[in-house]
């Protein structure tokens, strides 16, 4: 089994870069990131690997979409990350670039493929902190999306994040694939314009899951402004809170629509199971104060995880 070690003088893309034939072997491949402060970008594609942070380890970068031009938000990343059966623990992955308004989209970290599993992490922006592939095809704008990854249809695309913290403000968990959030915590903080969304799903039509909380701490600082649960980015979106613990100010708020748009909301599949609190009720989401054990049943299977 090939281990890559990597240390804070070395310039991380160039190592992959060295052992990318090793990185995309059926053999499992070991990453070792030593720890440091990287300033740099990262982008991996592979199968079969465990990229490992040894002690702290900050990979940091700052570049908003505005910086690049019109819909460029995906070329954005900090790390990005494509492939199969990937594992990533203990990194602190962060896009410093500033408030939204400002720099416009800032992804830290961006993920493509399936079987994904994250352990201890913390990704850190404030508008699009985490993007979880496939996403749009198409802009709203009617122009095509650009992205930089290979494959942007994913027949199966299932993100595991265990004990990990994400923390943003607009639409800051987003995409199209299937993840589950496990004991992480998940952190609004303030934004300029007055709002913010957790999630921004774009659920392929057909997928059976999208984003799924379970077990999570939900927190949102202050009340100066209005902090929502997530809304649709397309039509057939998909999110669950199952059992977490929300601030007080989310149980007020919900979800949203898109804009101001009641249609966005339609087919959209929005579920808060056993909330912590009275939370406000919305015709067009469910609130439960039971979860069926059918349901986790089926999350368990689906992820290849025991909850």
């Amino acid at each position: 089994m090939p281990i890559i070690n990597i240390f804070p003088n070395q310039n991380i893309q160039s190592v992959l870069d060295k052992y990318q034939k090793d990185i995309e072997a059926v053999e499992k491949t070991v990453i070792i990131i030593h720890a440091g402060i990287y300033n740099q970008r990262v982008h991996v594609i592979g199968r079969n690997i465990k990229i490992l942070g040894q002690g702290i380890v900050v990979i940091s970068n700052s570049l908003g979409a505005k910086q690049i031009g019109h819909n460029q938000t995906f070329h954005t990343a900090t790390f990005l990350c494509e492939g199969e059966n990937i594992e990533i623990t203990n990194l602190i992955i962060i896009n410093n670039a500033g408030l939204g308004d400002k720099v416009g989209q800032s992804i830290a970290l961006y993920l493509n493929g399936d079987k994904f599993y994250l352990n201890d992490c913390i990704m850190l922006s404030y508008q699009d902190t985490l993007c979880l592939g496939p996403v749009i095809q198409v802009n709203r704008d009617k122009t095509i999306t650009s992205t930089p990854v290979k494959n942007h249809q994913l027949k199966k695309a299932r993100y595991v994040f265990r004990r990990c913290t994400v923390q943003g403000n607009i639409d800051y968990i987003f995409g199209g694939g299937s993840a589950l959030f496990f004991n992480c915590k998940i952190n609004s903080v303030f934004s300029n314009e007055g709002e913010s969304y957790i999630c921004a799903p774009c659920t392929n039509h057909g997928r059976k899951y999208g984003f799924i909380f379970y077990h999570c701490m939900i927190n949102s600082k202050g009340n100066q402004q209005a902090n929502y649960l997530g809304r649709p980015w397309r039509e057939f979106a998909k999110a669950y809170f199952i059992s977490c613990k929300m601030s007080s100010n989310l149980l007020k708020k919900g979800w949203h629509y898109w804009g101001n748009d009641p249609v966005s909301v339609k087919k959209a599949d929005f579920r808060v199971y056993q909330p912590n609190g009275k939370m406000v009720c919305q015709q067009w989401t469910l609130i439960s104060d039971s979860v069926e054990d059918k349901l986790i049943d089926s999350l368990q299977r689906y992820f290849n995880i025991s909850l």
